[in-house]
Formats: structure tokens, C-alpha cells, sequence
């Protein structure tokens, strides 16, 4: 009997592995004029904040206690290329096309004028940096949390090698 449990539990993991695994590599590619990313408005004030969440994150990351700003700010909480709502593309996902699909939304919701603040958390402090450099007008301030540090790429490369064959293979990293 507990052979039988085991069994159904493997073949179950298996498949749910095969699904995600084909779900990945039969997306459709990215396409910037088709795919927008998902986002949420919070708030009508004149402060404005970008805010975008880490690696394996979503939106709702930053959703806690915003009440509370949404008289002052206005708030532009996005999911990242891949992330949450947003389209989960069969995709490079490389700095430039998390930066262009940001970049969409961001002047879609008028946040391009100057004066922004740009705040990310991990992976979303990477982009946040790479959106402030790329566009510097847009931002008065840039805000980084959970920020990866490595002294080279070997670093990451030693870092990342020693992930599983599902990391490697599923979510396609490459250095």
C-alpha cells in the first residue's frame, strides 16, 4: 500500500514537472506590441512611486498598508515579464525586454514626466537601477532593497551552476 502512495506521488510530481516544463517551452515568444504587462494603480496623489517585487514575486508583494499612502501617492505596483499576471512568454528575459515591457506601463499610466521614485526589490532592484540609468528624467529617486551583489560574472556562474537540471532547463538561466 505505501508503495502504491509513493508511486502515485512520484508519477504526480513527474507530471506536474512535464507540464510546467512544456507550458515554458510552448509559450509563445515575446512580443512587445502584444504582451502588456499586468499592473495596478494604487492611489491619485502627486507623489509618484514605481514599485517592482523580486524573483518569484507578483504585484502583491508591496500590497500591505498602502491605504494609508494612496491619498498622497500614486502608486504603480507591476508584475515583472514572467511574474504574477504579467504574460509568462517563451522568452530571452534579459534586461532590455524587462526594461522595454516596464517602460510600457510606465508611460501607459503617465509615471515618464519626471519626478518618479523607483524603488525594486532583488531582481526588481536590478531593473529599477537599469530603468534609472536608462531614464534618467523620468526619476527624482531610486530605491534598491535585497539588492544581488557578485564581484563577476564567474561569481554567478559558480553561483548558479549548482542549480538543479529543473533550473537550468525550465527557467532557462543562462550567464
Amino acid at each position: 500500500m505505501l508503495a502504491i502512495f509513493f508511486t502515485t506521488v512520484v508519477i504526480a510530481i513527474v507530471g506536474i514537472g512535464i507540464y510546467g516544463y512544456l507550458h515554458g517551452v510552448l509559450a509563445p515568444p515575446y512580443d512587445p506590441q502584444e504582451m502588456a504587462l499586468n499592473y495596478e494603480r494604487i492611489g491619485n496623489g502627486s507623489k509618484k512611486i514605481i514599485l517592482l517585487h523580486g524573483l518569484t514575486g507578483s504585484l502583491n508583494y508591496w500590497k500591505r498598508g498602502l491605504d494609508s499612502l494612496s491619498a498622497s501617492y500614486s502608486l504603480l505596483l507591476i508584475d515583472l515579464l514572467g511574474f504574477g499576471g504579467s504574460p509568462k512568454p517563451n522568452s530571452k528575459y534579459d534586461l532590455e525586454e524587462h526594461l522595454g515591457a516596464i517602460e510600457k506601463a510606465i508611460i501607459k499610466e503617465g509615471f515618464d514626466s519626471g519626478g518618479a521614485v523607483v524603488a525594486g526589490h532583488s531582481l526588481g532592484a536590478i531593473l529599477a537601477i537599469g530603468l534609472a540609468a536608462k531614464r534618467p528624467e523620468w526619476f527624482q529617486g531610486l530605491a534598491v532593497i535585497g539588492l544581488p551583489v557578485y564581484n563577476s560574472k564567474e561569481a554567478i556562474k559558480r553561483k548558479f551552476s549548482k542549480r538543479s537540471l529543473w533550473d537550468t532547463t525550465y527557467c532557462g538561466f543562462q550567464v
